[in-house]
């Protein structure tokens, strides 16, 4: 009982947040369901005549200071927000060789598609109940189809939607911050993950679906709710029994409220020409509008095919940008001499051409994400079959998920010297000798694999490029910040998946008001 006994002094009654007290209940209910393993087999053996008294004690005792170490090492860790399932998960192959980088990317018997359909649960979140995941992905179409409207068109299109953004923005900014209370010296205290959120949905949302369609309301909280609820799920069904997943589901979802409503909508959006009204010239620049007429050259697409795959591609666009400007925030706050450096550097000037070819923004930006990644791993792929790596590679069982580890990649000293040092000059030039050529944020490779590699690499990071840079020149120009609570944790893990706490608050003042308060302390 010694290790009960040390961790016992660690802990406070401050320590019993609401935050903690799962982990606290998991842990008992671990120490619970030894006992009963020990009472109900062990001791039954030992009446019987079955098993030596003195054995079945000592195994009996040694399982139990198992016990205790294991749930002292979940209460520590549970308590400095880091969450996962208590009994492990030994369902993941780690790919070390370079050689067999790309394979991982590229095989079709990998499935990059089953892998977040576990994760996220998408036989509820997306209605596969109803509509039939196709494991194979098929490829062909799929990935022409995302490559043609996002990759292609989506690109050339940014500078003619850029306005529309920009418009957007100041709008969602002003209205955010100033809907909070203001202090006598202008600060405002702000939630930072829910205005991070407000900024990048809301220009993406633009991007996706227009202005009309955002408007109405019960679609645009639709749309946010979505999001949310998949996140709900995403832990509260992976530790739920098969049988009981679907009531948990409703119970979370308000029985799936918030998909229902984006399928009804997208479904008349789609299938009727009068189904979606929308100023013509924004209309045209949509992701809606393009994958609508670029899926009628095939038959594989049918209405609830097409909006499952925009949906997967909302939760991805929905859920990374605000997690990154949520990190790189706080990265600024930490860090105010290079909050002075961009804004030199931006030269208050924030038209598209300038803010998406300023190389120390694009710098800093990549090594906050280096520093911060949304998750530890990357590339996954689920085996569809058995399957063994070339030359010798290692073999995944069927079921099995195949990945590589991005933060020791990320945290390599031959690729990256002091790795975990922040340089936010790392990703400019050439400089120590060290050759950084092709290092922008929106380059993928496999020293920098947060965008995937090969024909399954993310389409739309340039999009979650140019809704970062924007939202960070806007906020720099526009507004002074700083931490409201430097000292608490900003941030908390599910597994391998690091999250923004949702109470960390910021002080945003607008650089008028700065100006201001200064001129009276003259």
């Amino acid at each position: 009982m010694e290790s009960f006994l040390k961790l016992s002094q660690e802990f406070t009654v401050s320590s019993l947040s609401a935050e903690n007290l799962a982990g606290y209940l998991l842990a008992a209910i671990l120490l619970v369901s030894q006992f009963a393993d020990i009472y109900f087999n062990v001791l039954p053996d030992v009446l019987n005549g079955s098993k030596n008294v003195v054995a079945s004690s000592l195994a009996g005792w040694h399982s139990l200071q198992k016990l205790q170490d294991k749930s002292c090492t979940i209460l520590r860790d549970f308590s400095s927000g880091r969450y996962y399932k208590p009994w492990g998960d030994q369902n993941i192959v780690l790919i070390t060789s370079l050689d067999h980088f790309r394979e991982l990317c590229d095989a079709p018997q990998l499935s990059q598609r089953a892998v977040y359909a576990d994760i996220f649960n998408f036989q509820y979140t997306m209605r596969h109940l109803e509509t039939a995941l196709d494991p194979n992905e098929q490829a062909p179409h799929r990935y022409k189809l995302f490559h043609s409207t996002i990759r292609k068109n989506g690109v050339r299109q940014l500078p003619a939607l850029y306005p529309y953004l920009q418009t957007k923005l100041s709008r969602a900014m002003t209205a955010f911050v100033e809907s909070t209370p203001k202090t006598s010296d202008g600060w405002h205290s702000v939630k930072l993950a829910n205005l991070m959120r407000s900024c990048a949905t809301g220009l993406l949302g633009t991007y996706f679906f227009g202005d009309a369609l955002l408007s109405e309301p019960g679609f645009d909280r639709a749309i946010q709710d979505f999001y949310s609820d998949t996140i709900k799920c995403m832990g509260a069904l992976q530790i739920t029994p098969y049988f009981a997943k679907g009531t948990l589901y409703r119970l979370l979802t308000w029985n799936g409220r918030s998909v229902r409503t984006i399928f009804e909508r997208l479904g008349r959006a789609i299938e009727n020409e009068d189904g979606w009204v929308e100023n013509e010239h924004l209309q045209n620049l949509t992701l809606l509008h393009n994958l609508k007429n670029a899926s009628k050259i095939s038959d594989y697409w049918t209405t609830n095919l097409l909006i499952q795959a925009i949906l997967g591609i909302w939760f991805a666009a929905s859920h990374q940008p605000w997690m990154n400007l949520h990190f790189i925030i706080l990265e600024l706050c930490n860090r105010p001499e290079w909050i002075e450096r961009l804004r030199e550097e931006l030269k208050d000037n924030m038209d598209f051409e300038t803010i998406t070819h300023l190389r120390l923004l694009d710098s800093f930006i990549k090594e906050c994400v280096r520093l911060n990644p949304l998750d530890r791993m990357a590339i996954r792929r689920k085996a569809l079959v058995p399957y063994t790596f070339t030359n010798g590679g290692p073999f995944v069982a069927k079921g099995r998920v195949a990945c590589i580890s991005a933060w020791d990649i990320m945290h390599d000293p031959t690729r990256y010297p002091k790795p975990d040092e922040f340089d936010g000059f790392r990703f400019v030039g050439t400089r120590a000798g060290i050759d950084t050529r092709g290092s922008t944020f929106t380059d993928a490779s496999k020293e920098f694999p947060v965008w995937g590699l090969g024909a399954r690499v993310c389409p739309g990071r340039w999009h979650a490029d140019a809704v970062l840079k924007m939202t960070l020149a806007y906020i720099l120009i526009h507004f002074d910040f700083r931490l409201e609570s430097p000292s608490l944790r900003h941030t908390w893990w599910w597994e391998t998946f690091q999250m923004a706490k949702e109470n960390t608050r910021v002080l945003f003042r607008r650089k008028v008001d700065s100006a201001t308060v200064k001129q009276a302390g003259h």
